[in-house]
């Protein structure tokens, strides 16, 4: 994408530069045609005879061809005509000149144009997208910490390369303030990746990093003021090689599919899907 702008800078700079040296030459074209022009009206020079005589004749010649009509002195000066309709010429060839390079100039900027808009909206079409959807909650209790599985599907036409997932599963108001700072740790450097293929599904799991008491057990069980979160980071680069990320944060509504995956005596997920609500921040994608 770098090597492409720098081109596209390259040409830009290119043409800006050959419409500077053509105006530089239109310029120097008009001046030979004011030049000529200048030529043929002024009057010859004046030449200073040996006789006084001579010297009054040629005066008077002088005094009778500066009087004589403008047409009829250029037209006596046929060779200078000639240096004017060379002047005329060479600046009517500079101008057509300029506008050709700029009319060629124009068309390539809009080819340009053209060719990237459609590059970017080929690369939309086919690049991969990766959702990321909240699933389950597993057997948890005061002694077991809550774990949550989430379900990743690539919608693009592509593979999704370098897949890795950040979570932070935890306890959080209902709902969330508009401050609140969703961030999740980055991701680190040994991090396992992979390859998300075309509509293809893959789980991953949550778990958070502490067990929950009696008391704090019950209010995400109901769920009002506090709730159970899953915030989560699906990071991926598309067939181009190009980054991308999807945000998700859901919470779990609570109630009696919560109590059954706390009373459960199988450390596992309950088999149908619970319900979870997206907050309002923290779900979007690039």
């Amino acid at each position: 994408m770098s090597g492409n702008c720098f081109r596209v800078a390259l040409r830009r700079t290119g043409s800006i530069l050959r419409r500077d040296w053509i105006s530089i030459l239109f310029f120097i074209a008009l001046l030979n045609v004011a030049a000529a022009i200048v030529d043929i009206t002024a009057p010859g020079p004046k030449n200073q005879p040996a006789k006084s005589e001579s010297n009054h004749s040629d005066k008077n010649e002088e005094e009778e061809g500066e009087k004589r009509p403008l047409w009829v002195r250029i037209w006596d000066s046929s060779d200078k005509l000639s240096t004017l309709a060379i002047a005329l010429f060479n600046g009517l060839l500079v101008y057509v000149t300029f506008r050709l390079v700029t009319s060629t100039d124009k068309l390539w900027i809009a080819g340009e144009r053209q060719l990237y808009q459609s590059r970017r909206s080929s690369e939309r079409q086919l690049r991969a997208y990766v959702s990321a959807t909240p699933r389950r909650v597993y057997n948890f209790s005061s002694s077991v910490a809550i774990e949550i599985s989430f379900e990743m599907i690539n919608h693009g036409r592509t593979p999704a390369y370098d897949v890795t997932t950040l979570t932070k599963v935890d306890t959080l108001p209902y709902p969330l303030t508009d401050n609140f700072d969703p961030r999740v740790p980055d991701t680190p450097p040994k991090a396992s990746r992979s390859v998300l293929f075309p509509n293809q599904t893959r789980y991953g799991r949550g778990l958070m990093k502490r067990v929950l008491d009696h008391k704090q057990i019950g209010e995400i069980t109901k769920a009002t003021d506090v709730r159970l979160y899953i915030i989560g980071v699906v990071k991926y680069k598309d067939t181009f090689d190009v980054p991308h990320t999807t945000r998700f944060c859901y919470s779990h509504i609570g109630g009696e599919r919560l109590k059954e995956a706390m009373t459960s005596p199988v450390r596992g997920p309950i088999l149908d899907e619970m319900v979870f609500e997206a907050a309002d921040q923290h779900n979007d994608a690039d």
